[in-house]
């Protein structure tokens, strides 16, 4: 068995937020953590390709060197103690992705995108896939949530929070970041669990 220890206390992140970086394969975050899956034994960076596991599996570690110690093994697809980029056009999805970060507040279409790095936007959707494991619209999506959530966490109104945050309009807020979030953004921001039956009349699953 595993000889895990508690790495929280060294960590700027909390738990939760380092597996909603895993789920959405938050590059952004190669470097600041890496995390760990029982089940293989193996360790990976927050971005990696890999199929994602189940939360109950994954454990979180500073460094690299912190988790082989605790006995898991270095993932061979995303090289977490290697610096570089394992793979050639990792280098170009990574500015992508820097990309939509630091500009979310725009559209963002593939042609856009695929411009950035003077691509085609089919190689761009074809190796976004391949090393990301979801698209450039998906990611984009996911960080418009994430940044969503934090703001609302920070008491800013639903208002500037839906700009900041790239949604541009109400209805785009409740179109796509309503049935994710499972309740408005002011019930979310106020922490309150609503029921099943609630999430059903707001269009959640």
């Amino acid at each position: 068995m595993h000889q895990e220890r508690d790495i929280y206390q060294s960590m700027t992140l909390k738990e939760e937020d380092c597996w909603q970086a895993v789920l959405s394969r938050d590059t952004s975050l190669n470097g600041v953590f890496v995390y760990a899956v029982r089940s293989t034994g193996v360790y990976c960076r927050p971005g990696c390709a890999a199929r994602q596991p189940r939360r109950e599996q994954v454990v979180f570690f500073v460094l690299p060197e912190v988790a082989e110690q605790a006995g898991f093994r270095s993932c061979q697809r995303c090289c977490p103690r290697n610096p570089a980029p394992p793979d050639p056009q990792f280098d170009l999805v990574l500015q992508v992705c820097r990309y939509i970060e630091a500009n979310v507040r725009d559209p963002l279409p593939l042609k856009v995108l695929s411009e950035r790095i003077n691509k085609s936007p089919s190689y761009l959707q074809r190796t976004f896939k391949q090393i990301m494991g979801t698209t450039p619209r998906a990611f984009t999506e996911a960080h418009r949530l994430r940044q969503l959530k934090t703001l609302l966490k920070q008491r800013q109104s639903v208002a500037t929070a839906l700009y900041q945050a790239g949604y541009g309009s109400s209805s785009c807020l409740y179109g796509r970041a309503v049935p994710h979030l499972g309740m408005t953004p002011l019930t979310y921001q106020r922490g309150r669990v609503v029921s099943y039956k609630e999430r059903k009349i707001m269009g959640g699953k």
